[in-house]
């Protein structure tokens, strides 16, 4: 079955900067905060982070550590989130693209492929961040937050013209990426790195014929799953 759609995951995949980066982000809004506050943000990120919970759900969990009511979720939480976007996204930029990543998605879209982007990101960010390494014009929608990564591939799949999900790959470097592609059923390219140690121990059920390290073994992956 032809392949018509790729879609890319952002941090991480299409930029030098991932998981490491958000972190590091983190330690910047820890020090907006000063003693109990940065102990109860470290309290957050172990109970949410890596998948469990959201950005949302880590502020959430500080800012209700302060003594404020749940009336007040709706204007800080969504505060201090615009503010921790804004610190990745601006480490993503500096960090630059992934090396070859410009290469391919040329060479992808020459051949007539439909490229997407698929994020944990907020759009609006993610779109900032896209135009700002000057690669936005090469997808033909970008899908963020506040969709799951699963809602976003059944978008991809219902975009002019619609695709079944044996047609559609999904590259990414995170569990939920994997999960998210399982559970739609199409077809997943896993980017191996440092943080997700991939290479040594790869999440539960994903072939390793999935696998990649560099994005330059992305067409010889579409070759393959074209035959299967």
């Amino acid at each position: 079955m032809r392949i018509k759609k790729i879609v890319f995951d952002f941090d991480g995949v299409l930029t030098k900067g991932g998981e490491p980066l958000k972190e590091q982000a983190w330690d910047f809004m820890a020090d907006l905060w000063s003693g109990q506050a940065k102990k109860w943000l470290g309290e957050a990120r172990l109970k949410f982070g890596q998948g469990k919970g959201s950005r949302f759900d880590i502020l959430k969990y500080v800012i209700l550590r302060f003594g404020h009511t749940e009336a007040f979720d709706d204007v800080l939480v969504p505060a201090y989130a615009e503010c921790y976007d804004q610190i990745v996204q601006r480490l993503l930029v500096d960090s630059g693209l992934a090396e070859h990543a410009e290469e391919l998605l040329d060479s992808l879209q020459t051949f007539r492929f439909e490229l997407y982007v698929n994020s944990a990101t907020p759009t609006p960010g993610l779109l900032k961040s896209l135009q700002a390494l000057r690669i936005d014009d090469y997808f033909e929608k970008i899908l963020g937050w506040p969709n799951r990564k699963l809602e976003n591939l059944r978008i991809v799949r219902s975009s002019t013209p619609a695709a079944e999900p044996k047609e559609i790959v999904f590259v990414g470097d995170g569990e939920n990426d994997w999960k998210a592609a399982k559970d739609f059923g199409c077809h997943f390219v896993g980017m191996a790195n440092s943080w997700n140690n991939w290479g040594e121990r790869r999440p539960k059920g994903m072939p390793k014929y999935c696998l990649i390290s560099d994005l330059q073994e992305i067409p010889k992956k579409i070759a393959l799953f074209e035959k299967k």
